[in-house]
């Protein structure tokens, strides 16, 4: 879109529409006739972790309502590429999040970060983290590194 601004002084609002971060959201609740909110959340290499937290403060003020939380990144574009000096590769993770029932409850916790940690993909690491029996997994984003354990 920039380039074609650059270029030919317009973008066309087809282009722009599926720009915005919760223009997904917005079709899949056309699509399927859902009325229900949504929240769209960019928090840089942190975005993951903090999607959880608003899903679980979701079920905390509504526990009978799953909440289908959505998680996609990838790399910026080539010419951004000095905007963006450690690159995560592309990822999508998609999950229906009911209250706990016990045996399944997870505990979040975002601590500082270690020195020079690299940063991971939060999304990534704690999918593996669910098809694992470890009792804790934890990963490094830009501000936070988030700990999750099972109760």
């Amino acid at each position: 879109m920039l380039r074609s601004l650059a270029e030919l002084g317009s973008v066309s609002p087809a282009d722009f529409s599926l720009s915005v971060h919760h223009a997904l959201a917005g079709l899949l609740s056309i699509a399927t006739g859902s009325r229900k909110g949504h929240t769209a959340l960019a928090a840089g290499d942190d975005t993951f972790g903090y999607g959880l937290i608003e899903a679980s403060m979701c079920l905390a003020e509504n526990p009978d309502e799953p909440v289908l939380v959505v998680h996609y990144d990838e790399p910026l574009p080539e010419i951004y590429s000095e905007l963006e000096p450690q690159s995560v590769p592309a990822s999508v993770v998609a999950m229906l999040l009911g209250a706990a029932q016990g045996q399944d409850d997870i505990e979040i916790e975002a601590i500082p970060p270690a020195p020079g940690a690299s940063v991971s993909a939060l999304s990534a690491e704690f999918a593996a983290f669910l098809r694992s029996n470890e009792r804790e997994g934890s990963a490094k984003g830009e501000r936070f590194t988030w700990v999750w354990r099972r109760a």
